[in-house]
């Protein structure tokens, strides 16, 4: 038992003050969204281990949202761990990031855009019990211009392709965000590669 009268001012807490939080699955689209956090998992069965990104929407009618992503980076099915990894390089370009990625921390406060669909079925082809879910289905640069080069070098551990190269990541167009100026106070936003300025100034 746990006396809540030090949480309120009033002493207690009364029902139908403010509204319940929605959990109902987003409209398929585009959001712009921050990274806020990030935290390597054990899975279900622990025997692997994934990277849990979470992700807030910063504007329109949905902002203030969290959204949660999971890349299978340790996991005994290789396709799991390519199509993770190929998710991982999708987030850093659309990021701007560039170089070593040590700690997923490195990608903290950084913007993107995804897109949302919708998932009929788990990453293991069972039905879905409330009939859909949320899926991201593509990461894209929260500006146009944004996006990072493709790195030079190759990768040093297990090969994504069965050619022994590293599967190629689809590119990412460029996408007209509009102007985010208000969204830029203490944000780490990567630069344009063609000026030093951001799109508004």
């Amino acid at each position: 038992m746990s006396n809540l009268a030090e949480a309120f001012n009033e002493g207690y807490y009364q029902t139908g003050t403010v509204e319940p939080a929605s959990f109902d699955d987003l409209p398929a689209g585009d959001y712009l969204v921050i990274i806020t956090d990030s935290e390597m998992k054990d899975t279900k069965d622990f025997q692997g281990k994934y990277l849990q990104l979470t992700y807030d929407i910063i504007e329109g009618q949905h902002k203030g949202r969290k959204l949660f992503d999971r890349l299978n980076l340790i996991n005994r099915n290789d396709t799991a761990r390519a199509i993770s990894k190929q998710s991982l390089e999708s987030i850093c370009r659309a990021t701007g990031y560039v170089g070593q990625l040590r700690d997923s921390s490195q990608l903290h406060r950084k913007l993107m855009i995804i897109r949302l669909s919708y998932n009929t079925v788990d990453k293991s082809g069972n039905p879905i019990p409330e009939g859909r879910r949320n899926d991201i289905a593509a990461y894209k640069p929260a500006h146009a211009g944004q996006a990072a080069p493709a790195p030079q070098a190759t990768y040093q551990d297990a090969p994504l392709h069965p050619q022994g190269t590293a599967a190629p990541v689809a590119p990412v167009a460029p996408y007209n965000a509009g102007s985010y100026a208000e969204k830029s106070g203490g944000v780490e936003m990567a630069s344009a590669p063609a000026a030093n300025k951001a799109p508004w100034e």
